[in-house]
């Protein structure tokens, strides 16, 4: 009779064990549960060794994960830029705030505002600091309303909310004529 290869043998095991699947959980769930103490204190005198494992198992399994957004990407790749297109839609003051916050990382300056931060300081003011204008009127106009660097983030400014003001931006906006400058529009409302 000819010998089997360890591939053959490794492969009849996987068939078996899904095959099987269910009362194999079932019996490794008896097990632990009679053996809890045992494998408590087998966990506590070998935690360096269960660390690694778990360490090379994640990295191993990382890889695999990236493969499968990859290709998951590849065969979905304008479904999936729709769904952003819209979410980003949606969500204006997620994606400024989080634009900014890879600005500020990339220049390494640090500090960081979540959009509910920001939604509560545009209700603060209610009006772009440089012109006064509503955020309806700004709208109006044609411009948002934007998160604007006290100290710009390119003259070392942090990203936080405490550097933070409110105004408008687009055609004409008072963002765009502050530009790089260090003006603090905050002190004059």
């Amino acid at each position: 009779m000819p010998r089997k290869t360890r591939e053959a043998d490794l492969a009849y095991a996987k068939e078996w064990y899904l095959a099987n699947i269910e009362r194999e959980r079932a019996k490794r769930v008896a097990y632990y549960r009679s053996h809890r103490k045992e494998a408590r204190a087998y966990a506590e005198a070998n935690i360096d060794r269960i660390r690694a494992y778990r360490r090379k198992r994640n990295r191993s399994l990382r890889e695999e994960k990236r493969e499968y957004n990859r290709s998951y990407y590849e065969n979905h790749r304008e479904e999936m830029l729709i769904r952003a297109a819209k979410w980003n839609r949606q969500h204006p003051e997620k994606v400024a705030a989080k634009s900014k916050a890879q600005h500020a990382r990339r220049k390494g300056n640090g500090g960081f505002y979540t959009s509910k931060e920001w939604i509560a300081l545009k209700s603060k003011y209610g009006k772009c600091l440089g012109c006064g204008l509503s955020e309806p009127e700004i709208i109006a106009l044609g411009r948002v309303m934007a998160a604007d660097h006290v100290i710009p983030i390119a003259k070392g400014g942090r990203s936080d909310i405490g550097n933070i003001q409110p105004l408008c931006h687009g055609k004409g906006g008072c963002n765009l004529r502050k530009g790089a400058r260090h003006i603090d529009y905050r002190r004059a409302s």
